[in-house]
């Protein structure tokens, strides 16, 4: 597809402005996000929340075909495979 926004930094292309505004919190190396628990840092909020079920122990993605949780939603996909 037709990627017209791309970063002044590395070149890299995006299909949205938000998806380039996203990818540019890399570059000005911001970490936004502190972990109350270890103090880890994270630029983006996703990331944060999903480091963050690691210590609550947090399972939000339900198989519904077996009784298994996931942490994830990328390891939940990978098991509906």
């Amino acid at each position: 597809g037709i990627r017209p926004y791309i970063c002044k930094i590395c070149k890299a292309t995006f299909t949205r402005q938000h998806s380039l505004n996203y990818h540019t919190l890399i570059h000005k190396n911001l970490n936004r996000f502190r972990c109350e628990d270890c103090g880890r840092m994270f630029r983006h909020p996703s990331h944060f929340k999903e480091h963050c079920r690691k210590h609550t122990g947090e399972t939000p993605f339900l198989c519904s075909d077996c009784p298994l949780r996931f942490k994830t939603r990328n390891t939940y996909k990978r098991h509906m495979r």
